[in-house]
């Protein structure tokens, strides 16, 4: 396995983390319609891939838009 520096490895999480945040908001987009700006905007203020992985679940589990955004919240 070839050696990957340190500026390497931050580039590829930073992907993950952009890669997760856009699947995440065409699963959103592809179950409910248009995805409104202040949902859109908080997602793409999340880095942490884990809560990125459960919302994408969330997505599935939501019966509407307004559950997943208090999932999203906190609530």
């Amino acid at each position: 396995m070839p050696y990957i520096t340190s500026v390497e490895r931050t580039g590829r999480e930073e992907g993950l983390q952009q890669g997760l945040q856009q699947g995440l908001l065409e699963a959103l987009d592809e179950r409910f319609g248009d995805v409104p700006a202040p949902i859109s905007g908080a997602i793409h203020q999340i880095e942490n891939q884990d809560r990125l992985r459960f919302l994408m679940r969330q997505v599935i589990r939501s019966a509407s838009l307004e559950e997943f955004q208090q999932t999203l919240n906190g609530n």
